[in-house]
């Protein structure tokens, strides 16, 4: 969606989206930094019914998959030895057609988590997106660099071997271009 707003207080539908997660993480908009905030929805009895019926019955999620989904998470779990796994949806394709498993896995996985976060008051299960699992590369200003250390240092490493000026080549006509680093890189680890 690219909307990264703190203050948005209601999140307004005329009708539900097409699946749970879409549906939550529209949602999810609202009170990012508020104490309160307010999903709204609006349709009409009748015609759109049958978007609320999508929404309500979970995108078609049956027990027994929310059932596959916690097996294969506790066999991965029981292999690896680890708390933190990175597990791909297509492992979970003898559950869900494939066509549409991203969306089906996440309902699933959201369903699992906060029957978990009921059943036992914490949070059994966390969930992060794909993209939280890509490097990330930052330029720090020598300005701000000993607090931004002193206070990320921890979640970061400085790329060694890196080239404050380098010259890149153009192709054709166009003139070369003099690349200058406003600062030292660093890699966050997520």
């Amino acid at each position: 969606m690219g909307i990264d707003i703190d203050d948005i207080k209601n999140v307004y539908h005329y009708a539900p989206t097409g699946t749970l997660a879409d549906y939550v993480q529209e949602i999810g908009r609202a009170a990012r930094q508020l104490d309160e905030g307010y999903a709204i929805m609006d349709y009409l009895v009748g015609k759109d019914m049958r978007y609320a019926r999508t929404l309500w019955g979970l995108g078609g999620i049956k027990q027994f998959q929310v059932k596959e989904i916690a097996n294969v998470l506790y066999k991965t779990y029981r292999k690896k030895n680890k708390r933190k796994l990175l597990i791909s949806p297509e492992s979970f394709s003898h559950i869900f057609d494939t066509s549409e498993i991203d969306a089906k896995v996440k309902s699933g996985l959201m369903l699992l988590t906060n029957d978990l976060l009921s059943k036992f008051h914490f949070k059994a299960v966390t969930i992060k997106p794909r993209a939280m699992y890509t490097s990330q590369y930052i330029s720090i200003p020598e300005s701000i660099k000993a607090e931004f250390i002193n206070r990320y240092g921890k979640y970061i490493s400085r790329l060694k071997h890196v080239n404050k000026t380098r010259k890149e080549t153009s192709f054709g006509s166009a003139a070369d271009v003099k690349i200058t680093l406003m600062g030292e890189i660093y890699e966050i680890n997520l």
